[in-house]
């Protein structure tokens, strides 16, 4: 058979015959060093490249699923022009598909959904500070990290390279400004006991109390005590208190992870340093910006991913285990939270979770256990139109790796204590506490 597939910023022609297929990066066809293989995505109606601006095709086999609308209703949905439509795509303001055998563009209802919300916010001011709280507009200004044209960018520096580049010391002095190309630690004289999250919340709880506030220290100070937070979560997480040993290296020699895929566990503590104002990092930067000391601070981020709503990587594991047992994805029910797919910044697919699966997916020695990773990717991307996001590609690296699902908090808790931290200094310069305002509602019940 033939077939070609045409990009907004290239075009890739790609021949292939019934014996052989490739595959482009994400999830479209494959390159895979011995067998080829061919994720089952594209046997879908709708199978979205995660690549800024991407068109993607749609067999005219089947018919184009529910959350697709053609330009001419795109347009009467934002009330503009056909024209004004189409500018909005070149500008990367909207996405577009096209059915490669009619040239029909088509539009995803969510984003236009997404996009309506987002600009009659500013036509309220009190509505524009209340979505503000939502994934809405940005309400602080940092130079940590930022989502910019599907990308997550550290200090301007694409995570994804970097994770295959850089370890996550060399991350942790990015973040922090220090004069060194990379965090050294040493040798913890004891490791907290306990299981990690007990073990760290616990020893974080005893800091706290034992340091004063932020106000009595100087920036150096600060940066050593990020520094013994940094060394101590890696040492209670690794079981190693070798901080001259990379944490990517120790946690693979704890978990008996292969040397052929260490770097996956690399990759996944770079990919996760930080993520812009997510909820972790605000509760972060409201208790720093109080003067509380770094411990107090940290604390606060940890509590933030005991909830189902942030870094639930056990819940996402669940739907690829249970899928392994029944081969059947059950979508949540209308109005319940969807785990492990659909990232509000990245319209197009997570990168994190892209980098993360691209790299399981490229090793032939896992290939069995990623079946099921692919298939369940392809059915929730059929019945839903969503992509994998970070959550799903941490969960999905467990299972194919046969791993407790306990190294995806420790690797979470870890890499992006490096973002906290990064955070904490960028709010202590900053004179102002973190004091937003409720508007009052008064509810008045009525008795009989």
């Amino acid at each position: 058979m033939r077939m070609k597939v045409q990009f907004d910023a290239f075009v890739a022609a790609i021949e292939c015959n019934s014996t052989s297929l490739m595959r482009i990066s994400d999830f479209g066809f494959a390159f895979v060093t011995g067998t080829p293989r061919v994720f089952k995505s594209i046997d879908t109606p709708y199978a979205p490249l995660m690549a800024t601006g991407s068109k993607v095709p749609i067999s005219s086999d089947h018919p184009a699923p529910a959350q697709l609308v053609d330009a001419k209703k795109a347009a009467e949905m934002l009330g503009i022009s056909i024209a004004s439509l189409y500018s909005y795509v070149s500008r990367g303001k909207l996405g577009r598909t096209e059915d490669p055998d009619t040239g029909t563009s088509l539009f995803g209802v969510q984003e236009i959904q997404a996009f309506i919300s987002r600009r009659d916010r500013g036509k309220r001011p009190d509505r524009v500070a209340i979505a503000s709280l939502d994934f809405g507009l940005p309400v602080l200004e940092s130079g940590i990290s930022t989502v910019e044209d599907g990308r997550l960018l550290f200090h301007g520096h694409d995570a994804a390279e970097l994770a295959s580049q850089v370890d996550l010391e060399t991350v942790a002095a990015l973040l922090w400004g220090l004069p060194t190309a990379r965090l050294e630690t040493g040798v913890l004289a004891e490791i907290p006991s306990g299981p990690f999250r007990t073990g760290f919340c616990g020893w974080l709880v005893q800091e706290a109390a034992a340091h004063p506030s932020r106000a009595f220290w100087p920036n150096s100070d600060v940066l050593h005590h990020a520094s013994h937070i940094f060394q101590t979560a890696a040492a209670i997480g690794t079981g190693s208190p070798d901080g001259r040993v990379a944490v990517h290296e120790r946690l693979a020699a704890r978990y008996g992870v292969g040397q052929g895929d260490v770097d996956l566990i690399k990759a996944a503590l770079v990919l996760h340093a930080d993520h812009e104002l997510n909820t972790s990092t605000f509760a972060v930067r409201c208790v720093a910006s109080t003067c509380a000391n770094p411990y107090a601070a940290v604390l606060a981020g940890v509590c933030a991913t005991m909830g189902s709503r942030h870094a639930d990587f056990r819940a996402a594991l669940d739907i690829i285990e249970r899928y392994a047992v029944t081969g059947h994805y059950q979508p949540p029910q209308a109005g319940a939270v969807m785990t492990g797919f659909g990232h509000q910044l990245y319209p197009q697919g997570d990168p994190r979770a892209r980098t993360l699966l691209d790299g399981l997916g490229s090793r032939p020695h896992l290939a069995a256990r990623m079946a099921v990773v692919d298939d369940l990717i392809a059915q929730v991307v059929k019945e839903t139109g969503k992509l994998p996001k970070n959550d799903f590609a941490m969960a999905a690296m467990v299972h194919v790796l046969a791993l407790p699902v306990e190294l995806a908090e420790i690797i979470f808790t870890t890499s992006r204590l490096v973002g906290w931290m990064a955070h904490v200094l960028e709010q202590y310069a900053l004179p102002a506490l973190i004091r937003p305002r409720a508007r009052y509602r008064l509810v008045v019940e009525h008795g009989d």
